[in-house]
């Protein structure tokens, strides 16, 4: 926690050990369904299927196959994050835009790291850099000329 360490020295308030405490208890919470194997079988079910009557199936819905599958883990790792783990669904949406953006903004840096230290040890690399900047200048230049220009 040495994060927290720097920020309290700075005066503002420690969070990493609030969220690694959350996050082992998160852990610990789900370790039943993460680490532990099940093997299912459907057999009884599909005679199941068989024995109900047509009205009684419409009523009853029991057939899994039409379900929006994608929709339905939505549904249910929300309702994880609500009941199970007792958090804010607006406070989970903010934390994910700042997740985004942290991860941009290392996925960034780290490529503006690796180009610089390429371009300054090579000299083919740095052409090729200069290249497809030109390239990309002239096809830019194209389509500002090729587009017409709206008039307000």
């Amino acid at each position: 926690m040495l994060c927290d360490l720097f920020v309290k020295m700075m005066g503002k308030r420690a969070r990493m050990l609030k969220t690694y405490d959350h996050m082992m208890t998160s852990m610990y919470l789900l370790k039943y369904f993460t680490c532990n194997e099940w093997a299912w079988s459907h057999s009884n079910y599909e005679k199941l299927l068989e024995t109900i009557p047509e009205t009684d199936r419409k009523e009853f819905f029991m057939d899994a196959r039409p379900l929006d599958w994608r929709e339905y883990l939505q549904t249910y790792v929300r309702g994880i994050k609500q009941f199970v783990l007792k958090e804010d669904s607006g406070a989970t949406r903010r934390q994910l835009i700042r997740m985004r953006m942290l991860r941009w903004l290392i996925n960034t840096v780290i490529i503006t790291a690796l180009c610089r230290l390429l371009l300054s040890n090579s000299q083919m690399a740095r052409n090729i850099w200069y290249l497809i900047l030109h390239t990309v200048f002239q096809v830019m230049r194209f389509f500002k000329t090729s587009v017409p220009m709206l008039k307000a």
